[in-house]
């Protein structure tokens, strides 16, 4: 056994699991709420780097006399109970202020900081997460170096940037087709892009509708459009009976949103049965609608 890859609705490694599994050389952990008991993983000398997802709950003398494990990356505020296991670690990557960093700290361990830039995110922010996974891939960067402005509104343009950076900028070539999209600004590639591979269109009018707040029906119909054109599987389906304002969806946005809300794209706002589809789409949410929408395609 050389390598793990765990599924994704895992939320325990019972103790002793893989205990002296020495060919080990590579664990793809799934970034959800595991814990992990006494004696996991020790013992696989095997291992030589380790990263801990987000997610992770928490780890109890797992990894314990893994002889060659030098680095381990914290992406989040993982809960190490006991962390003397790690004697031969020479490097650890985490957040600042989080267990990771007050155990390099008492034991003597170098420590790196991976924290975002951002002065408003903090790793115990329930966005926090998704405003790492689309920092890590480029997919949405901040207002500035410094803000990442969770609760600001996203615009039409703001989200067909994204899913052009997604799909790998493409070259395109521009031309006039929206009277508010001229040659040269930063969105002006990606609603080209848009138009053309039938991602984002425009209004009635003729208009693309630059600087307009965007809705959450409207953010996952895009979505679905992109599923659509990457020819991903878009068939899963839950009713909108099932919450209590799925009749104010749109009939354009009524197929995308049954989608995104039987993938998980979209889930009950403050753990209620209400979609809120006509409401703003804001940083903080259309950072996670983008995470949860590759995690689920495994993109």
């Amino acid at each position: 056994l050389s390598s793990i890859k765990f599924p994704k609705n895992l939320t325990t490694i019972g103790q002793y699991a893989f205990q002296d599994c020495i060919a080990i050389t590579s664990l793809d952990l799934p970034n959800s709420p595991i814990t992990m008991e006494t004696k996991v993983f020790s013992g696989c000398d095997g291992l030589t780097t380790l990263e801990i997802p987000s997610k992770i709950k928490t780890i109890t003398d797992a990894f314990y006399e893994c002889k060659n494990l030098k680095t381990v990356t914290f992406y989040g505020p993982t809960n190490v109970d006991w962390f003397f296991g790690f004697w031969s670690v020479e490097t650890i990557y985490g957040l600042n202020d989080t267990p990771a960093h007050w155990c390099a700290y008492h034991q003597g361990i170098d420590f790196v900081s991976i924290d975002l830039p951002y002065a408003d995110v903090s790793a115990y922010d329930w966005f926090y997460d998704a405003a790492r996974f689309n920092y890590d891939r480029g997919i949405i960067t901040g207002m500035n170096e410094t803000t990442f402005g969770p609760s600001v509104s996203m615009t039409r343009d703001h989200i067909v940037t994204m899913l052009y950076r997604m799909d790998g900028k493409p070259s395109v070539s521009y031309s006039p087709i929206y009277p508010d999209v001229p040659a040269g600004d930063f969105y002006t590639d990606a609603v080209m892009w848009g138009h053309q591979t039938g991602v984002a269109t425009g209004y009635d009018n003729g208009y693309f509708g630059i600087g307009d707040e965007i809705t959450r029906e409207q953010t996952v119909t895009m979505l679905y459009r992109y599923a659509q054109y990457k020819k991903l599987d878009t068939s899963e389906r839950t009713s909108l009976d099932e919450y209590r304002d799925g009749k104010d969806v749109s009939g354009f946005a009524k197929d995308a949103m049954e989608w995104a809300i039987g993938i998980g794209i979209i889930k009950g706002e403050n753990n209620q049965n209400i979609i809120n589809p006509q409401g703003s789409t804001d940083r903080a949410g259309g950072a996670t609608m983008i995470m949860r929408f590759m995690e689920y395609y495994d993109l």
